[in-house]
């Protein structure tokens, strides 16, 4: 990891720490973030539209849908799989959102009811990703399949919440995907 990444971790996990959650534990949440955007991907190369429901925000999924039929109508072509190597990820900025920021993303996470101690605000963090993507395509008329490897570099944007009105040891709303830039 380059140091200006490794200190922009260092700092991200220790702002977690003092400000939302007491055992933040930067390798477990990374971990968790690579085997999510490796889901992801590979949902959306599937179109299982239903299991990203929960797992994007409801403009991601738009957009996701959209590709799809935009790569179909344009180019004729149909996407059969995708697979993500990651190569490296690290945190990039840890941030509070409240509930109008969320809305722009998913109107029916923004409206969560809050349980006791809790306030309209979410957890978001922005994590670098350096990965190794292949898409298996398929011409739509004649089914000749091809496949496009390509390193990436990109940010995706992960949420949870409501959080809790003061630090907590741990914060239990899960993670969901906002997007990617």
């Amino acid at each position: 990891m380059r140091p200006i990444r490794l200190l922009t971790q260092r700092g991200s996990e220790r702002l977690m720490r003092n400000a939302i959650e007491e055992e933040f534990d930067a390798a477990e949440f990374l971990d968790g973030a690579k085997g999510a955007v490796r889901e992801v991907m590979a949902r959306y190369g599937e179109k299982d539209w239903e299991a990203l429901e929960g797992m994007v925000s409801k403009r991601m999924l738009l957009g996701m849908k959209e590709e799809h039929d935009n790569l179909l109508e344009q180019r004729q072509l149909k996407v059969v799989n995708i697979s993500t190597d990651i190569q490296e990820a690290s945190l990039q900025l840890p941030c509070v959102w409240g509930r109008r920021s969320i809305k722009e993303y998913d109107e029916e996470r923004a409206r969560a009811p809050l349980i006791s101690g809790a306030a309209p605000f979410w957890n978001v963090i922005f994590v670098n990703v350096i990965s190794r993507v292949r898409v298996r395509l398929a011409d739509a008329h004649s089914g000749r399949m091809a496949t496009n490897a390509t390193s990436r570099q990109g940010v995706f944007v992960f949420a949870r919440g409501p959080l809790p009105r003061q630090v907590v040891p741990e914060v239990h709303p899960p993670w969901w995907m906002v997007g990617w830039l």
